[in-house]
Formats: C-alpha cells, structure tokens, sequence
C-alpha cells in the first residue's frame, strides 16, 4: 500500500516521457498500452487510477481479512464477525493478484500474467532422449533386468506427477 501511496503523491512526476526512458526494452506500442492503464491523458500517471485501486485493496482488507486471520488461518475461538465464502475470498486473491502485477508492469516493465508459482521445468523432457540400456558385454538377462528396473522407475515417476497434478 506504501508504493501505492507513493507512486499517487508522486503522479505528477511519473510522466509518460520518463517511462519511455526507463524501459528501453519495451516496444514503443507495448509501453503506451501498458501506460494507458494508469493514466487518462497519456501524458502522467492519474491520481484517480490508484487510488480506486488503492481502495479496491483497502476493500480486500476490509472484507476479507478478518475471516482469514480468525476462522483460517490462526482458528481463533472467537470466530469471524462477517460471513465470507470461499468465492469471496477466491474473488479477493484474484483482484490481488490482478492489481499486483498491473504494478509490476509499470515499474519493471515485464508483463506479469499471475503471481501464481509455476514448475519451470520441463519433467517430460528425459523421455524425449533415446535410452541405452545396453552394456558393452552385458548379457541378454542384465540388459531386461536393466530394461525393468528403468521401466520401474519411470512408472514410480509417472504416479507421483499424477499426483502432484491433482
């Protein structure tokens, strides 16, 4: 909230021209769209954007909060006052999340889709490598008994991504 309150006491500096000069790697079309977001003349961030945004959050607070902190997380005995379902608060995380990375685009000049964490990398990868099993010398028996257990242990690999998917 304190970059918000920043970023809206200081608007009248946060001028467009500026933002094309810290953020050389954007395409000049890509930083227009991107700064159009937060101002309504083009030319300087608009106070008004980010303070609805600002209350938009502050709301989040208001509605939200107190059931998450007395009834999830800490299961306080006095329970919550407000009755909350979990869209309500599926609804605030995403409006979060949503008002979080508009800032992060502004400032870093990345685009942001979700703060959502992401496995980066790729688990299937291996099985698009062809595997020799055969070893120079080896017996037909060793090379299946090899064979098995690399089929094993792909299966073993198989049933817990499953289950990490679910």
């Amino acid at each position: 909230m304190k970059l918000l309150e920043q970023i809206k006491r200081c608007s009248k500096q946060f001028t467009y021209d500026y933002y094309v000069t810290q953020c050389q790697l954007m395409h000049l079309s890509g930083k227009e769209l991107l700064f159009s977001k937060f101002s309504a003349d083009g030319k300087i961030v608009s106070e008004k954007i980010v303070a609805n945004d600002m209350q938009s959050l502050k709301k989040i607070g208001v509605d939200v909060s107190d059931v998450v902190d007395r009834a999830i997380a800490h299961m306080d005995k006095r329970g919550a006052d407000k009755n909350v379902i979990y869209s309500d608060i599926e609804n605030s995380i995403d409006l979060f999340n949503r008002i979080t990375c508009k800032y992060l685009d502004l400032l870093t000049a990345h685009n942001y889709l979700t703060l959502k964490p992401m496995l980066q990398i790729n688990e299937s990868r291996i099985f698009t490598v062809p595997l020799d099993l055969r070893k120079r010398g080896a017996t037909k028996r060793e090379t299946e008994s090899r064979c098995s257990k690399v089929t094993a242990a792909i299966s073993a690999v198989t049933v817990s991504l499953k289950r990490l998917i679910r």
